[in-house]
């Protein structure tokens, strides 16, 4: 779980391929909150194991973790809900 120290922290990842989803699953399994920043029509390779799939589909899940795709306006919603 993240520190005291980070507390109220939230981590952007550019990104949401096959690579940067195993980052991004294991940063919200320590505890921080992820927020994926993505192209508004992504190139996936492996569109199955990517959260970047939200883009496309508006929820994906990966490993249990769900990724939705939401404005700036739900991103505090999304994170409370324990989403990517």
């Amino acid at each position: 779980m993240a520190s005291a120290f980070f507390s109220g922290a939230r981590v952007a990842v550019r990104g949401g391929g096959d690579l940067a989803s195993g980052v991004i699953a294991r940063l919200h399994r320590a505890g921080f909150p992820a927020i994926v920043l993505e192209l508004p029509a992504p190139l996936l390779v492996r569109r199955a194991v990517s959260f970047g799939d939200a883009v496309y589909e508006g929820v994906r899940t990966v490993e249990g973790l769900v990724a939705r795709r939401v404005t700036i306006e739900g991103v505090e919603a999304a994170l409370a809900a324990g989403e990517i």
